[in-house]
């Protein structure tokens, strides 16, 4: 994403949502069940996420984990990616997250500030307004996107994806791959190149190969090739099994606080920790555009809509199958209390505490369709095929050589902003994958 492509999207010459309108950055994933957002740029949701980057909580190394994957053995792993991606606490504390700390004393709860995968702009933050109605709106969720006013992302098309290309790798950007098969030289890679006018099709092949096509990528391709091609019919029948939300909700909280001003600070600055009585945060995303000036405010008074982001250690597995036209659904049991209920009077609490209107959650806005941002699983690591799809070192069972390297081998929800256990595992595969 370069910044170009960024005005246009603020400008409406591009889309932001992917589709029929053209290339976007942003998409909801076509799962019928479901309602997940997720990045298509090249680096992946990276340009979509907050680039809050924390590890794992020591928690979720449950018996679901395999033997010889452990905290202490991903240790290292994480500690590549902090070198990496060098995250850390904003310097200096808005008046927000102040007041968010102020609310979690009042229920209890600790505010913590989280480290981000960002860098402050030299030059700082644009001059003039962005606008009014759609225009506003438009500009001000780019604007989000890309990390506020004073921020930008360190994104993955910066960091790992640049390293690689500095050493030798090809980025193909335009590819979906369709199909993947063994061959006695290892495996031939199928895909559909979209960048011309024509879809071609091309073709290639290598001794090994590692997909990362993000977990619902990945888990849509392998059904396709085991269950529509039948090029990879040893796959195991866990395919798709123990699929998680990482517990993702959210609200807006609209609010006419006085104190409650704008800055020039990234979306996310804090959250609020509520993992030990409910295994959950509730983590500040910034403040949304309301659109014309003359409808944010009352009197004097100017309207804030200030949204949050939900989720935790939710542990209800769900399941992405095929369905009958080859589309790729989700079934996830119904959730009446535990969790969700926990999520819902923590946000009804954060919005008493603040002195706030809470809007709906986004359940009711997507048709009452479990919602994430997170998803995760699919193609759970695991001791047996048995047990998961993926090998303890991310090799697929019954396929030498094709790894998976993406969320969709985890085998438990993170509870946290998964992107760096992600990387971590990334990591771990890879370690494997070049090794002698």
């Amino acid at each position: 994403m370069t910044p170009a492509r960024y005005t246009a999207m603020a400008t409406g010459s591009q889309p932001i949502m992917h589709g029929r309108g053209g290339a976007g950055l942003v998409e909801r994933a076509p799962v019928r069940g479901l309602f997940a957002i997720v990045g298509r740029a090249v680096g992946g949701t990276s340009h979509l996420y907050t680039a809050v980057t924390v590890p794992p909580r020591s928690e979720i190394f449950t018996s679901a984990w395999p033997s010889g994957l452990t905290e202490q053995s991903l240790a290292p792993c994480l500690e590549r990616v902090a070198a990496m991606i060098a995250p850390r606490p904003i310097e200096a504390e808005p008046p927000r997250t102040r007041i968010l700390a102020d609310a979690g004393r009042e229920m209890g709860a600790a505010c913590t500030r989280l480290p981000l995968a960002m860098t402050r702009r030299q030059d700082g933050p644009p001059a003039g307004d962005a606008g009014s109605g759609a225009a506003g709106l438009r500009a001000g969720l780019v604007e989000w996107l890309r990390g506020g006013p004073s921020y930008r992302k360190r994104t993955l098309d910066q960091t790992y994806l640049a390293q690689a290309e500095r050493r030798g790798a090809i980025l193909l950007d335009s590819h979906e791959v369709i199909a993947i098969e063994p061959r006695t030289c290892g495996y031939e890679v199928t895909a559909i190149e979209s960048c011309g006018a024509v879809p071609q099709r091309r073709r290639f092949t290598a001794p090994r190969v590692v997909l990362a096509a993000g977990t619902l990528g990945t888990v849509r391709l392998l059904l396709h090739c085991r269950e529509r091609f039948g090029t990879l019919s040893r796959l195991s029948d866990r395919l798709g099994h123990g699929f998680y939300t990482n517990g993702d909700s959210g609200g807006a909280l609209l609010t006419l606080r006085d104190d409650l001003v704008d800055d020039d600070g990234p979306p996310v600055t804090a959250w609020l920790d509520l993992w030990a009585p409910d295994r959950l945060f509730l983590m500040e995303t910034g403040f949304a555009p309301l659109g014309a000036p003359c409808s944010d405010r009352v009197g004097a008074r100017r309207r804030r809509l200030w949204t949050f982001a939900v989720m935790g250690f939710d542990q209800t597995p769900g399941v992405l199958r095929l369905d009958g036209d080859g589309e790729l659904a989700c079934s996830m049991p119904p959730r009446a209390g535990g969790f969700s209920g926990a999520r819902r009077e923590r946000m009804r609490d954060l919005a008493r505490a603040i002195g706030a209107r809470l809007l709906a959650p986004p359940e009711l806005l997507a048709g009452h369709l479990p919602v994430t941002v997170h998803p995760l699983g699919g193609v759970a690591l695991a001791d047996s095929p048995r047990a998961g799809v993926a090998s303890p070192s991310g090799e697929l069972f019954g396929y030498p050589g094709l790894y998976v390297a993406d969320g969709s081998l985890l085998p438990t929800p993170t509870g946290v902003a998964p992107s760096m256990t992600i990387a971590a595992l990334a990591e771990h595969v890879a370690a494997h994958v070049v090794a002698p």
